[in-house]
């Protein structure tokens, strides 16, 4: 389960925040960069994304992490949604370890479990960036990570860009963070 607070912020501004006094009060630790290149997966159809799903395969550095993400619930910019994520051992996504990780009352499983859909996915889009992110001492929030991204790439499919999002994640179980992206949809 992820919990996400998005803010859009523009680029200028996503300077403003890290330094805001509630937000730097927060911070401890160096910053920490890492890159990241993502390649998001559907149907040519869209099957993913008609039901409220996105799959991406994401190499952070010697690692690829595949997570499927489904559309859950926002209210005030606050997005409350499962997510599933496991390693993957190549450059596309492997449903039958995501559907190993996912409860079996998940609407992800009827999403998922449609024939042939692993036969039918291709790479929509790609974002190459460099994350960044930095500890933050939060009572309310254990293990909290104030996250921004830099997105560098061009989609593989044409695509809009939409504008700077910046977003506040609290995953059950993992770490938290605070991300601002720019987002390629295709």
């Amino acid at each position: 389960m992820e919990t996400q607070l998005k803010l859009l912020v523009t680029s200028g501004k996503a300077s403003q925040v890290m330094h805001a006094p509630a937000v730097s009060r927060l911070l401890n630790g160096p910053v920490d960069a890492t890159d990241l290149v993502s390649t998001y997966f559907d149907t040519p159809e869209m099957h993913l994304r008609k039901h409220g799903a996105s799959l991406r395969v994401r190499v952070v550095g010697e690692q690829r992490l595949q997570t499927l993400k489904m559309q859950g619930s926002t209210a005030a910019g606050l997005f409350v949604r499962d997510e599933f994520e496991c390693p993957v051992n190549g450059d596309g996504p492997d449903l039958d370890a995501l559907l190993a990780l996912i409860p079996k009352t998940s609407e992800a499983i009827d999403i998922l479990s449609v024939p042939d859909v692993a036969g039918r996915l291709e790479p929509l889009f790609l974002t190459a960036s460099i994350g960044a992110s930095r500890h933050c001492t939060c009572p309310a929030v254990p293990r909290l990570r104030l996250r921004w991204t830099m997105v560098q790439s061009k989609p593989l499919r044409v695509g809009r860009l939409r504008s700077t999002v910046s977003s506040l994640s609290s995953r059950a179980g993992s770490q938290s963070s605070f991300t601002t992206s720019r987002v390629l949809t295709a």
